[in-house]
């Protein structure tokens, strides 16, 4: 079940937005037009990352429970503690990916392309 949910953390947080828009309007010159407007463009594009995995999950999750509940033939007994701290542990994961893949996507300013950057972490985010 844990692998499962793993999986599911990791398809839904492939996050296009945060790098390749962010990289691509830095690249273009456009960060300077965001940078004036009244919005923080880092919480606009964090949010807005948030935002996408929100709707990912919605799709992915009922799909990955029921898939686990096959799997293992039972549903899991667990307790209230154990549902908090996974749903903690769910989100601040979540938190921490985005937050880590918006430092990727501001590298742009000193690395013209940073998609082998990104890939790299993707890489690594699938091993561990």
């Amino acid at each position: 079940m844990v692998c499962i949910l793993t999986e599911l953390l990791w398809f839904s947080t492939r996050s296009f937005i945060l790098n390749n828009q962010m990289g691509s309007d830095i690249r273009s010159g456009n960060i300077s037009v965001y940078m004036n407007k009244p919005y923080n463009y880092i919480g606009f594009i964090f949010f807005r990352y948030l935002g996408e995995i929100s709707v990912n999950l919605l799709n992915y999750l009922p799909i990955g429970a029921i898939i686990g509940i096959l799997y293992l033939y039972v549903f899991p007994k667990h307790t209230i503690l154990s549902a908090f701290s996974f749903s903690l542990s769910f989100i601040l994961s979540i938190v921490i990916n985005g937050l880590i893949r918006l430092v990727l996507g501001m590298s742009s300013f000193w690395i013209e392309n940073t998609q082998p950057l990104i890939w790299l972490y993707e890489k690594l985010i699938l091993i561990i």
